[in-house]
């Protein structure tokens, strides 16, 4: 409540309101001059264009509709961790306008930077990437093509053993941790539970 898009009043408590709806709205908002974008500028050949040009309006414009269209979303975090009753969803939110996190966040939602987190290949659910404090620790391996939580490794430590190591014979040979062993302080990925993470969900 007390949030407006385009000068009009949100109830974040509206059932009915999409998040497409919302982000659009947001947009659109923006583009009119009700609210400025997080941190966006343009340039072209040199020139530095003012925020109220057209040139940076329709660059503005642009961009913001290309994160939109591009929207990561996942319905909850690989590694366990509490998200919103919505699900989590990322870009890069630089050129949409301030505020529109505190929309989303009331709507269910957690939010994240488009360069901090990926998606698992077998279970779809977020992964981190990108570390948030000092004890952070990666949850996940990258294989040849694919991206897997530490989950899904452990409920199928196979096809690490398949697509890595068999398939990669110098890898196997020099290598004597299991990415799956918690015990293992060399692991490219460490099962050791969740990591204590002093730092919340992302915020704008």
């Amino acid at each position: 409540m007390g949030l407006c898009l385009d000068s009009q009043p949100i109830d974040t408590r509206e059932k009915n309101m999409t998040l497409e709806y919302v982000l659009k709205a947001a947009v659109s908002s923006m583009i009119r001059g009700h609210h400025t974008p997080h941190c966006f500028s343009w340039y072209r050949n040199g020139v530095d264009f003012p925020a109220t040009s057209p040139e940076y309006l329709e660059a503005l414009e642009r961009e913001a509709t290309q994160e939109i269209e591009n929207l990561g979303y996942a319905s909850e975090y690989a590694d366990g961790r509490d998200c919103g009753a919505k699900g989590v969803i990322w870009a890069n939110w630089n050129a949409l306008p301030r505020g529109l996190d505190t929309i989303l966040e009331r709507l269910g939602y957690s939010l994240e930077w488009s360069d901090c987190v990926s998606t698992c290949d077998t279970c779809y659910k977020a992964i981190q990437t990108e570390p948030d404090c000092y004890s952070w620790t990666p949850e996940y391996t990258i294989g040849d093509g694919y991206i897997m939580c530490a989950a899904c490794l452990k409920e199928d430590p196979e096809r690490y053993v398949q697509e890595e190591l068999l398939n990669d014979p110098p890898k196997a040979l020099g290598s004597t941790s299991r990415p799956w062993d918690s015990s293992s302080t060399t692991a490219r990925l460490k099962m050791g539970g969740t990591p204590d993470r002093t730092i919340g969900q992302t915020r704008l």
